[in-house]
C-alpha cells in the first residue's frame, strides 16, 4: 500500500494499479520473499510504503523511498544505503585498441545488520556514459557479464568483459544496484603499446576518475614521438 493516497497497489501477486510500472516480485524458497517492484522510479514515487499481512492482530512494515536526482548528493540519502559497490582497479583504466579487457566489481552489505535486500539477489548493473549495458547478450556480442552471489557473506560480485576494445567502448564505466552505493571508472582506449606504462605512471590516478583531456593529448604527443 502507498501510504500518501491509501492506495492499495498489490494484492498477493495480483496489481491493482493501472500504473504499469508496479508489480509484486515474490520468490518461492525457503526464505520467502515479498517485494514491490517499481521500474523506472520517478521523484513522484518517494514516500513511505507500507507492507501488510492479514494476520490478527495485523501485521505491517512500513519502508520509505526516497528517490535522488542523477549527480546531485544527498547525505541523507547516502546514510541508507544498504550496500556498497567497488570496483577493483585504477580509477582511469588505459586499454589498447583491439585488446580484451575485464572490469570487476564487488557489492557487500555495509553492515551486518543492513542484509535483508540482499535476499531477492537483484543483479548489478552496468551503465557507460549513464546508459544502461543490457546483460542479455547473443553470440558473438563484444561484451559479456557475468554475475554470482554468494549467500555466506552477502556478497555480489560482478564482471563485465570486452573481447575486442574499440573506440565505441571508451567512456565512465558504473557498477550499480538497488540500495546501493555506486562506483565508477573510466576507460580511455589507446592505439600502441604503451598503454600499461600509461596506466602506471599516469598523473591521471591522482585525479579521482575525473577525465583531463589535456593530459591525454600530452600523452599521445609522447607516444608518438617515442614511435
Amino acid at each position: 500500500m502507498r501510504s500518501k493516497d491509501v492506495h492499495v497497489l498489490t494484492v498477493g501477486s495480483f496489481t491493482f494499479t493501472g500504473d504499469t510500472r508496479f508489480e509484486a516480485v515474490h520468490t518461492d524458497s525457503s526464505e520467502e520473499f515479498w517485494g514491490l517492484r517499481i521500474r523506472g522510479v520517478k521523484l513522484e514515487d518517494a514516500g513511505r510504503y507500507e507492507c501488510q499481512v492479514n494476520t490478527e492482530p495485523k501485521k505491517s512494515l512500513g519502508i520509505v523511498l526516497k528517490v535522488g536526482v542523477p549527480g546531485e548528493v544527498d547525505s541523507d540519502m547516502t546514510s541508507n544505503y544498504v550496500g556498497e559497490a567497488t570496483i577493483h582497479s585504477p580509477a582511469t583504466i588505459y586499454a589498447q585498441l583491439g585488446s580484451p579487457i575485464t572490469i570487476r566489481c564487488s557489492v557487500i552489505p555495509i553492515s551486518t545488520s543492513r542484509t535483508l535486500f540482499f535476499v531477492s539477489r537483484p543483479p548489478v548493473r552496468w551503465l557507460l556514459d549513464g546508459r544502461e549495458i543490457s546483460y542479455e547478450f547473443k553470440e558473438g556480442n563484444n561484451v559479456t557479464i557475468h554475475t554470482e552471489y554468494s549467500q555466506e557473506d552477502q556478497k555480489i560480485t560482478s564482471e563485465l568483459n570486452l573481447a575486442s576494445v574499440t573506440w565505441r567502448d571508451a567512456g565512465k564505466y558504473t557498477c550499480m544496484q538497488p540500495s546501493s552505493k555506486s562506483d565508477s571508472v573510466q576507460l580511455i582506449v589507446v592505439e600502441g603499446e604503451h598503454s600499461e606504462a600509461m596506466q602506471r605512471d599516469s598523473p591521471l590516478h591522482s585525479s579521482g576518475g575525473r577525465f583531463n583531456l589535456a593530459w591525454l593529448y600530452i600523452l599521445v604527443i609522447l607516444s608518438t614521438n617515442i614511435l
